[in-house]
């Protein structure tokens, strides 16, 4: 699934707010591209029983999500994608997307308890 840009509709909308006009063409493009983005990061990832007890894993490998996106967050892509040969960019940039929220919180509560 992927949201599809149809220039000549998107471009066009224009809202008129009490005296005020807004033209959300290019806000809709980016928020459609963002989304597009999170559903092929999404496609990437599957939660299986079978693989790492359900956990979130990258598709086709064995390699966890938050895993693979602490090891790309201290090491970056290169040093990455040398290291787990099995994984590809896209891999990578899904559990980026994925696994950044869950270890931003995890850093600060890691923090909190520290202090």
């Amino acid at each position: 699934m992927r949201l599809r840009k149809e220039p000549t509709c998107a471009m066009r909308l224009r809202i008129e707010i009490g005296g005020g006009l807004v033209e959300p063409g290019r806000t809709v493009f980016e928020a459609m591209d963002g989304l597009n983005r999170w559903i092929d990061a999404r496609s990437r990832i599957v939660e299986n029983p079978k693989i790492r007890g359900g956990m979130l894993a990258i598709r086709g490998t064995r390699v966890g999500v938050y895993e693979a996106a602490k090891f790309l967050a201290g090491e970056g892509m290169d040093v990455a994608l040398e290291h787990y040969p099995i994984m590809s960019r896209g891999g990578f940039e899904a559990a980026a997307m994925y696994g950044r929220p869950i270890l931003h919180r995890l850093a600060l509560v890691v923090a909190d308890l520290r202090t």
